[in-house]
C-alpha cells in the first residue's frame, strides 16, 4: 500500500466539512469572546461615568432633603428625579445595585417608578447624596448637538410612550421607564465615546439604521449595552425582555410569547419612530418614520393624538431650559409639510456645492438652515444659526456681516459675530480709489475670497477670510476672523467652509 492509506472521497469530505464546520465554530467563539470582553469593559465604563444631571436640580433637591421639606411628600421628589433622564436613570441603577447587595429580590414584572416609590425617605437620600457631578466629566452646558439631540430623542420616546399607554393597555409610569431605558444605551455611548456616535450617525444611509452603525463601530449593540448594564445590578433577562429590552435587537424577534415584552416594544417603537422623524437632519429614515408613527398615533388617539404628545414633552424640557438650547430650538415636528419642505430644501442645496466639501457637524448646521429657507422666507431665527451655530462650528472665532449701500458707496456693518479684534465695526468705503487699502473693501471687488494667514500673530488672530456674496449681485461682504494655528493645505478646509457660508448667505438674502 506504498505506506498511504486511501479513504474513500466520501470520507474526505466529510473531513473536509467537519473541520470547516469546528473552524466557524471556533471563529464564533472567538468572536464571541471579544465581543463580550468589550462590552464588559464598555459596561464598567459607562457605569462609571454615566451622562449629565442638571446640577442645579440636583443641588436644590440634596437641599431640600437636608431641610425635611420631602419628609411627608415623597412623591412630589420622586416627580421632580422624574424630570431629568439621567438623574432618574441613575438612582434606579444604583438602587438595583444597593438590593442586590444587600439579597433584596429585584421584582418580576419589573415597574421602575413603582420600585423607587418603594423607597423610604433615607434610602432616597442615599441615592441623591451619592450622587456627584463633578465625579463626571459631563456637563450638560458642553453638550454637543449630537448629545443635545439624544436627549430630546428619549424625551420624545419618553412623552409618546406615556401618552399612548393606555391605548397599548399599559400602565404609563411603566411605559416611561421602559422608553427611557430602551434609549439608555444610545445615551451612554452618545456621551461616553462621543466621537464613535457621530461618526455613526454621521454615516447613517437609508436603510441603514444607528443600531447597525454603532453595532459595526464599537462590537455590541446599544440595546445589548443597557441590558448588560441591568443584568449587572440584578435584573434578569426575562424582566428587562418584559421591558422591551432584548438582547437580540430585532424586533421581528421578539420573543412573542412574552405577550408583555412584546407589546411593550411595539409601543415604544411609536415614540422611537417619531422621535427620528423630529430630526431629519441626522435620520434619511425620518420620512418613512414619520408615517408610521403618525398613522399609529392616529388610530390609536384620533387627530389630536400628535398634540397631546407635544403637550407631555413640552412638559418633559422643562428640566433642560438654559442647558440644552438645542432641545428647545426646534420642538416637536408635528407638520406633515415638513416633508415636502425637505423635498425643496434639496432643492436649494444644489444650488450650494461647497456644502459636500464641508465637515459634518458644519454640513448638519447649514442644511438645518436650508430646511428653514425653504418655506421661501428669512428670519432672525436662520441668520442666527449661521453666526451662532454653523460660522463657530468651522473654528471662526469673531467676524461681521456687510451689506453694501449703494447710495453711499459705502459697505455698511449689519452684523458683528462676536467681538473682532482686528478691526472696528464700522462702515467702509469701497469705491476703486478708496479700497485697496483695507481688506473688506477689496474683497467687495474681488470675485474670489482674500485670505491672510499669520501663524505668529500675537494678537491670537491667526487668520482671515473675507469675501464677497450675492454672487448675481454682489450683496455685501462676509468678513471671519480665526484664532486656530495656519493650516498645512493653507486652509482649503476653512476656505471650502467660508465658501459654503457666503453661498448660504446669498440664498438667504435672496429671499429678503
Amino acid at each position: 500500500m506504498n505506506g498511504y492509506l486511501k479513504y474513500p472521497g466520501w470520507i474526505l469530505k466529510s473531513s473536509e466539512k467537519l473541520a470547516d464546520s469546528q473552524n466557524a465554530m471556533s471563529k464564533a467563539l472567538n468572536d464571541n469572546s471579544a465581543r463580550d470582553h468589550r462590552l464588559e469593559r464598555a459596561t464598567r465604563h459607562v457605569s462609571d461615568y454615566w451622562m449629565p444631571v442638571n446640577p442645579n436640580l440636583l443641588k436644590h433637591l440634596q437641599r431640600e432633603l437636608q431641610v425635611g421639606a420631602f419628609d411627608n411628600d415623597l412623591s412630589s421628589l420622586l416627580l421632580k428625579i422624574r424630570t431629568d433622564v439621567s438623574l432618574f436613570t441613575q438612582c434606579l441603577c444604583q438602587l438595583l445595585s444597593m438590593m442586590k447587595a444587600a439579597g433584596e429580590s429585584i421584582p418580576s414584572p419589573l415597574n421602575p417608578v413603582l420600585l423607587l416609590e418603594s423607597c423610604d425617605l433615607e434610602r432616597l437620600k442615599s441615592l441623591l447624596n451619592g450622587i456627584d457631578p463633578a465625579a463626571s466629566p459631563h456637563s450638560l452646558g458642553q453638550a454637543s448637538d449630537c448629545q443635545a439631540a439624544r436627549f430630546q430623542e428619549m424625551l420624545i420616546s419618553a412623552a409618546s410612550a406615556q401618552t399612548l399607554a393606555k391605548s397599548y393597555a399599559i400602565d404609563s409610569d411603566t411605559a416611561f421607564a421602559a422608553a427611557l431605558l430602551r434609549q439608555l444605551g444610545y445615551a451612554l455611548i452618545a456621551w461616553n465615546y462621543p466621537g464613535a456616535y457621530e461618526e455613526a450617525i454621521g454615516s447613517l444611509t437609508s436603510g441603514k439604521s444607528l443600531d447597525e452603525a454603532l453595532s459595526q463601530k464599537l462590537g455590541f449593540s446599544p440595546m445589548l449595552l443597557a441590558v448588560r448594564v441591568l443584568h449587572q445590578r440584578g435584573v434578569s433577562a426575562g424582566a428587562c425582555a418584559e421591558l422591551g429590552l432584548h438582547e437580540d435587537t430585532s424586533e421581528e424577534d421578539c420573543n412573542e410569547h412574552e405577550e408583555i415584552g412584546y407589546t411593550m416594544t411595539k409601543l415604544c417603537s411609536v415614540g422611537e419612530a417619531l422621535a427620528r422623524a423630529n430630526n431629519p437632519d441626522y435620520y434619511p429614515s425620518a420620512r418613512q418614520d414619520w408615517r408610521a408613527a403618525t398613522t399609529e398615533i392616529e388610530e390609536r388617539l384620533g387627530r389630536g393624538g400628535l398634540d397631546l404628545i407635544r403637550e407631555k414633552y413640552e412638559e418633559s424640557i422643562e428640566n433642560y431650559v438654559g442647558f440644552i438650547p438645542h432641545i428647545l430650538d426646534t420642538g416637536l415636528n408635528l407638520d406633515p409639510k415638513s416633508f415636502t419642505v425637505e423635498d425643496r430644501a434639496d432643492q436649494l442645496l444644489e444650488i450650494n456645492p461647497f456644502l459636500g466639501m464641508c465637515e459634518q457637524r458644519v454640513e448638519r448646521k447649514l442644511r438645518a438652515i436650508y430646511r428653514r429657507l425653504s418655506s421661501g422666507t428669512i428670519s432672525s431665527e436662520i441668520i442666527s444659526l449661521l453666526v451662532h451655530g454653523a460660522i463657530p462650528a468651522a473654528g471662526f472665532n469673531s467676524g461681521c456681516i456687510y451689506t453694501v449701500d449703494p447710495g453711499l458707496f459705502m459697505l455698511v456693518p449689519q452684523l458683528e459675530i462676536s467681538k473682532m479684534r482686528l478691526r472696528q465695526a464700522t462702515q467702509v468705503p469701497y469705491s476703486l480709489v478708496e479700497s485697496e487699502s483695507d481688506i473688506v473693501a477689496r474683497a467687495f471687488q474681488a470675485q474670489e475670497p482674500i485670505q491672510v494667514w499669520n501663524p505668529n500673530a500675537c494678537n491670537g488672530v491667526r487668520g482671515i477670510i473675507a469675501g464677497m456674496f450675492g454672487f448675481g449681485q454682489p450683496l455685501g461682504v462676509l468678513y471671519l476672523e480665526m484664532d486656530s494655528a495656519v493650516p498645512t493645505d493653507l486652509g482649503s478646509l476653512h476656505l471650502a467652509h467660508f465658501n459654503a457660508f457666503r453661498q448660504t448667505l446669498s440664498d438667504c438674502f435672496s429671499l429678503s
